[in-house]
C-alpha cells in the first residue's frame, strides 16, 4: 500500500468558492464581536478581503524562489499581523492581544466553510479502506488545514497535516517534499503526491515520489500536462482518482 500526500486548494477543494465563504465567515465574526456603531458586516468582510491580499503578497516577496527562507519565524507573526491589517483597515484600534483575537476568529471562520469536490469524502473513505495512508500536503499551514478539514467533514481521513510550518519550508521547491518525506518516514518510492499545481508537482517528482497532476476545474482542460506527469485532464467526479491511484500504487510494486 502507498502513502499519499494530497494537496487541498483545487486539488480536495474548490479554492476561490472557499476563499469567499472565508472571508464573509470571517467578517461577520469580527463584526459580532466589534460590533462598532456605523461599521457594516460589509466593510468588515471587505477589511478581510485586503488582509488576505496583503498576507499573500508579502508571502510571495518572502518565499517564492525562497521557501528555506524562515517560515516559522514568519507564521508566528503572521496571527498579529492579521489581526492588524483588518484593524487599520477599520481605522479602529488594535485589540491588546491581536494574536488571540486573529488565532481565535480564523479557526472559527475555516470551521463554518466547505468546498470540497464532489465525491471527495466518498473516495478518501475508499482509499482508506484499500488500506492507504492519507496525508496533506499543503501550502496552507496545519492550523488553517485542521479547522478547514474539519469544516469539510473529512479530518478522520488524514494521517499528518504536512503544512510549511510543520517542517519550516514554503511550498515552493523541491526542498518542501524533500522535508514532508523525511518528516513523515515514507521512503520516496512509496508515497505518491496528487496535486493541481505543475510546479508542485515537478518538485515532488524530483524529491522521488509518483505524482498524479489533476485538473478539477473545467477551465483547465486544455492545458498541456507534459509527458513525464500522471495526468487526469477533467475530472467531474472525484472517485475517478482512484483508478489512477490505483495504476500508480500498481507501477510501485
Amino acid at each position: 500500500m502507498a502513502h499519499l500526500f494530497f494537496d487541498f486548494d483545487d486539488t480536495l477543494s474548490e479554492h476561490a468558492l472557499f476563499i469567499e465563504q472565508y472571508a464573509v465567515a470571517l467578517g461577520h465574526a469580527l463584526a459580532v464581536q466589534f460590533r462598532t456603531e456605523g461599521r457594516s458586516d460589509t466593510e468588515w468582510i471587505n477589511s478581510v478581503v485586503s488582509m488576505f491580499h496583503a498576507l499573500e503578497k508579502d508571502y510571495v516577496a518572502r518565499f517564492v524562489g525562497n521557501p528555506l527562507n524562515g517560515y516559522n519565524s514568519w507564521y508566528a507573526k503572521m496571527p498579529a499581523r492579521a489581526a492588524e491589517l483588518v484593524f487599520a483597515e477599520m481605522q479602529l484600534p488594535i485589540p491588546p492581544d491581536p494574536a488571540h483575537v486573529a488565532v481565535d476568529a480564523l479557526d472559527g471562520a475555516l470551521c463554518r466553510c466547505s468546498a470540497i469536490f464532489p465525491g471527495v469524502r466518498e473516495t478518501l473513505h475508499a482509499l482508506k479502506d484499500q488500506g492507504h495512508t492519507l496525508h496533506i500536503a499543503s501550502g496552507n499551514d496545519s492550523r488553517h488545514l485542521a479547522a478547514a478539514l474539519t469544516g469539510a467533514g473529512i479530518t478522520n481521513c488524514f494521517e499528518r497535516l504536512y503544512g510549511p510550518d510543520l517542517i519550516d519550508c514554503a511550498k515552493e521547491g523541491i526542498e518542501f517534499y524533500t522535508r514532508v518525506l523525511e518528516a513523515s518516514g515514507c521512503a520516496p518510492e512509496s508515497a505518491i503526491v496528487i496535486d493541481n499545481d505543475p510546479n508542485a508537482i515537478r518538485w515532488a517528482q524530483q524529491a522521488g515520489a509518483k505524482v498524479i497532476l489533476v485538473r478539477l476545474l473545467v477551465e483547465d482542460s486544455a492545458a498541456e500536462t507534459e509527458p513525464i506527469l500522471s495526468g487526469i485532464p477533467v475530472v467531474t467526479e472525484f472517485p475517478q482518482v482512484i483508478d489512477a491511484i490505483t495504476k500508480t500504487v500498481r507501477s510501485l510494486n
